[in-house]
């Protein structure tokens, strides 16, 4: 007898099982009753060797999808302002000091818009990275941002990578649980990962623009609902929100 073929087929046969378990009997009582405790949940995902080390959201909503447009930033204009950048008074070097220069300079260029959401000052080799993200409603935009480089008191770079949000759709749209999200995120990785640990640090709601459908040139791209899954030191996985 081929032992490890006959392995494999025992282990895709009990992890079909226990799908089907979880579907049928675990996933219904989250559903109705939305229970704080999930630990029977999570003994589950670590019968798979997946392992959740932060919160799961246990209340979700309809939502719209999201009318964004790529900001093309203009380069002339920015080198412009970066080569007319002096350095910063050298009497003080705290955080809120090279957060208060960045949001200046972002004001400059004409990109202060509402959605703009300061995410962190990170120093490191030398450099201090301003960053800020891109928020709607509590829900952050995934992939639209933007940062300034500060090195010796003075703003040498800025990256532009912004999704301007344009409108809502009106129509707001069922979205599935977070509890859903890791039961499809478990069904697409188990099978290839039967013996790799995985570990999921994050997860939350976020609008994402899938990258294939991305267009910088199109009128506007359309962002929807998706359930964001980091796993494994920074992996990451978007699992579409909508019903499926």
């Amino acid at each position: 007898m081929d032992w490890p073929k006959a392995k494999t087929i025992l282990i895709i046969a009990f992890l079909i099982t226990d799908l089907f378990l979880i579907f049928s009997y675990v996933l219904p009582k989250y559903i109705t009753q939305e229970h704080t405790d999930n630990q029977t949940f999570i003994d589950v995902l670590a019968r798979k060797n997946i392992y959740i080390e932060t919160e799961i959201p246990q209340k979700h909503s309809n939502m719209p999808v999201l009318y964004v447009k790529h900001e093309i930033c203009d380069e002339e204009k920015i080198n412009g302002l970066l080569d007319a950048q002096k350095p910063l008074p050298d009497d003080t070097d705290t955080d809120e000091m090279y957060q208060k220069a960045a949001e200046t300079f972002i004001k400059n260029t004409g990109l202060m818009y509402d959605t703009l959401l300061f995410n962190k000052v990170e120093r490191a080799g030398g450099n201090i990275i301003v960053s800020f993200k891109n928020q709607v409603n509590d829900i952050l935009v995934e992939k639209s941002d933007l940062a300034c480089t500060f090195r010796d008191r003075l703003l040498i770079g800025f990256e532009c990578n912004w999704l301007y949000v344009t409108e809502f759709n009106d129509k707001k749209q069922s979205t599935i649980s977070a509890v859903e999200a890791l039961l499809m995120f478990m069904d697409e990785i188990a099978f290839d990962n039967t013996d790799k640990k995985i570990t999921i640090e994050e997860l939350k709601m976020v609008y994402w623009l899938e990258e294939s459908s991305i267009d910088v040139n199109a009128v506007t791209d359309t962002a929807i609902p998706a359930w964001k899954i980091v796993y494994n030191g920074g992996e990451t996985k978007y699992i579409n929100a909508y019903e499926q």
